[in-house]
């Protein structure tokens, strides 16, 4: 009948679709018994907005993608690791800045004076 096909390999297609209309049927029904959230009550999230509930999983998550994405040498890559490791030593440096530790934050190094010598230092 045309209600059952086969398959390339001979089988039978209806079989494959019996098992994910199962699952489907068994888990509309346990919505509909149980309650769309369950007999316990939603847990509410306590977490500020803009903050992770655990933090460490960003740095997990980032570690993992960049092994991933940016894992493999290229010069591209290689470019791009030197860049951010810059970015992220600054942010560092201001960071401590703004909290005090020293010498960080002591007057003659504040930007317009330490500039010129960094420069220096990158450039020679």
């Amino acid at each position: 009948s045309r209600l059952i096909r086969q398959n390339s390999d001979g089988g039978d297609a209806s079989v494959r679709y019996y098992g994910i209309l199962r699952q489907l049927a068994k888990s509309v029904m346990t919505v509909i018994v149980n309650g769309p959230f369950s007999s316990a009550p939603p847990k509410l999230d306590t977490t500020p907005a803009g903050l992770p509930q655990h933090p460490y999983h960003a740095f997990l998550a980032g570690a993992v993608g960049g092994y991933i994405v940016w894992g493999r040498y290229s010069s591209v890559n290689y470019q791009l690791i030197l860049y951010l490791a810059s970015r992220i030593l600054v942010g560092c440096i201001k960071l401590a800045r703004e909290k005090g530790i020293r010498p960080f934050s002591w007057k003659r190094l504040e930007f317009a004076n330490s500039y010129p010598y960094g420069a220096a230092v990158i450039w020679g």
